[in-house]
């Protein structure tokens, strides 16, 4: 086969979600397996901006005595 999907992005409407493509194997003329991995961010972001959170910051402060 000379011709092969060029994505490296898909989403999936059955399950709302969202994945990198690592791989495509061609299984006959019409037919691809994907290899994919989840984007999280992309998949639960409507969650992640309605997340309320506290964000602290902390440094610690050396002191040097001699």
């Amino acid at each position: 086969l000379n011709i092969s999907p060029q994505y490296n992005y898909c989403y999936i409407e059955e399950t709302h979600t969202y994945y990198w493509i690592e791989d495509i194997t061609a299984l006959n003329a019409n037919n691809w397996q994907f290899s994919c991995t989840i984007d999280a961010l992309a998949t639960f972001a409507d969650d992640i901006k309605k997340t309320t959170g506290l964000y602290l910051k902390s440094e610690k402060i050396l002191l040097k005595f001699n």
